[in-house]
């Protein structure tokens, strides 16, 4: 059907449909007749076909007519004489362009098709339509609670952990794992990986600033050493405070002129001494008030006012190779003055005991001896020399050093006065130095003259030994004989 066929059944379609909204008859036998009219031009024009044909063809004539009046009925609820009308000239001129009615049909259920996807979409259920709009309100209602829900999530950002003021401190720290170590520190690199060459040591114990992050290592500065650690070994943040907490304690430095020190956490508590300012001291706890602290001074436990203090963390830092061989180059050192220290001290104990040996094979000194007559200018200067020699000593020692320096006086080696005898060059030490002279200037004690005293009146407790020196130092000199009297080692050269 061409265009002009199909917009005319269309129009009469149409016209059918108004029609019968507004209660027009049906005329169906007109339409019978019109399409009857029709087949019998087509039959003038054919003359030839039998009058069988005739009959047949007026047959389904009738048929189609009846399906076109249906056809009407479906589309408009009812028919009239325009209607069938107008389907009569669609028909006229579909058959003069050489088309049958039944091509019309076919068209028109084409066109009937048509109109009724297009009438389905327009009339659409009341209740679906409802249904659909209650979908759409309840979707624009669900996206303006997310659109709300996400303006609020956006509103209020969330909250961030919390970390205390001692957690704040390692926020950018870390230190070295000693659950994951097979030794007590950390190898740092001057580079990422294993194979690159070790820098520096952070030990158990230390901590370090991150600086970077990269592949599973990290760069960090401690002390004096820079490089990169394995990330798989190290404690962060919060689990590198929990850690440091063992290690690490607080320095205090004064910020005041002067600080006082007190016995108890009271300003009415004694004072037992002051701090000045810059100066530092070790904070054993922190109070929760804040107002003392607990110090430790002159090796025990005292109070400081928090106020003049400015407090800091200390923990170790790790150590370069350059560091630490030059800790452990020190340390061999000191073991090596130790050991020779050890020897020193193995050797004068030796001949300590050599010296006691020989002293206790000696036969006994003499006791008495005549006594001879000084002035009483050389007892105060004899009694003078007991006092600055073995002054806090017991009276046996004193005696002994008075009775010396008369075994000198009476040898002659160092002069015939007890003056040369105290002066001699290189005999006593103070006597050259100026010591002896305060001694004289204070005054012998009444011990050292009594001894001085019993020499004189011929007590001898020494026999002739004219040498002595301490215990300590008995190692170092030599003689031929010797004894001990308390800290005394009294020989003779």
């Amino acid at each position: 059907m061409n265009q002009k066929n199909k917009r005319l059944l269309m129009s009469a379609l149409n016209l059918c449909l108004v029609l019968s909204m507004v209660g027009a008859p049906i005329l169906g036998g007109h339409l019978v007749k019109g399409i009857s009219q029709q087949h019998d031009t087509d039959a003038v024009d054919e003359s030839e076909l039998a009058d069988a044909d005739n009959q047949r063809l007026e047959e389904a004539n009738a048929d189609l007519a009846l399906k076109i009046v249906n056809k009407n009925s479906e589309l408009s609820g009812s028919s009239s004489t325009t209607a069938i009308a107008g389907l009569a000239m669609v028909t006229e001129n579909a058959e003069e362009e050489g088309e049958t009615v039944a091509d019309l049909l076919n068209d028109s259920d084409d066109c009937s098709e048509s109109k009724e996807e297009i009438d389905s979409e327009e009339k659409v259920n009341p209740e679906d339509k409802n249904s659909d709009d209650s979908e759409k309100e309840s979707e624009a209602a669900q996206t303006e609670t997310q659109a709300s829900e996400e303006e609020i999530i956006e509103e209020e950002p969330v909250e961030e952990e919390s970390w205390t003021e001692f957690e704040e401190m390692f926020r950018d720290k870390l230190m070295a794992n000693p659950n994951l170590l097979t030794a007590d520190y950390l190898n740092v690199r001057n580079g990422v990986g294993t194979d690159a060459e070790c820098v520096g040591k952070l030990y158990v114990g230390a901590w370090a600033t991150i600086l970077e992050e990269q592949d599973g290592w990290y760069r960090i500065e401690s002390g004096n050493l820079c490089g990169w650690v394995s990330a798989a070994y190290c404690l962060i943040g919060k689990e590198a405070a929990a850690l440091g907490v063992q290690y690490g304690y607080y320095v205090g430095t004064v910020t005041t002129d002067r600080l006082n020190v007190r016995a108890a956490a009271d300003a009415y508590s004694d004072c037992v001494g002051q701090l000045t300012n810059g100066e530092t001291c070790w904070v054993i706890t922190i109070p929760e008030d804040g107002i003392w602290v607990e110090i430790e001074y002159n090796s025990s436990i005292c109070y400081a006012s928090m106020e003049y203090l400015s407090l800091q963390y200390v923990m170790n830092t790790g150590i370069t190779i350059e560091e630490e061989n030059a800790i452990l180059a020190e340390q061999a050192r000191q073991a090596e003055e130790q050991r020779l220290l050890e020897e020193e001290q193995a050797r004068q104990a030796a001949a300590q005991a050599a010296a006691q040996a020989a002293a206790a094979n000696m036969p006994a000194a003499t006791t008495t001896r005549g006594a001879v007559e000084l002035s009483a200018d050389d007892i105060y200067l004899i009694a003078s020399v007991v006092e600055m020699e073995v002054g806090n000593e017991a009276y046996d020692e004193k005696l002994a050093v008075a009775n010396i320096i008369l075994n000198r006086y009476f040898a002659g080696y160092w002069g015939g006065s007890i003056q040369s005898v105290v002066y001699a060059q290189g005999q006593f030490t103070g006597a050259d130095t100026g010591l002896l002279a305060s001694y004289m200037a204070a005054g012998p004690s009444q011990s050292s003259l009594q001894a001085v005293y019993d020499a004189c009146a011929g007590s001898n407790n020494i026999g002739g030994y004219m040498y002595f020196c301490t215990l300590a130092k008995a190692s170092s000199m030599h003689y031929t004989s010797c004894m001990q009297l308390g800290n005394m080692f009294i020989y003779q050269m």
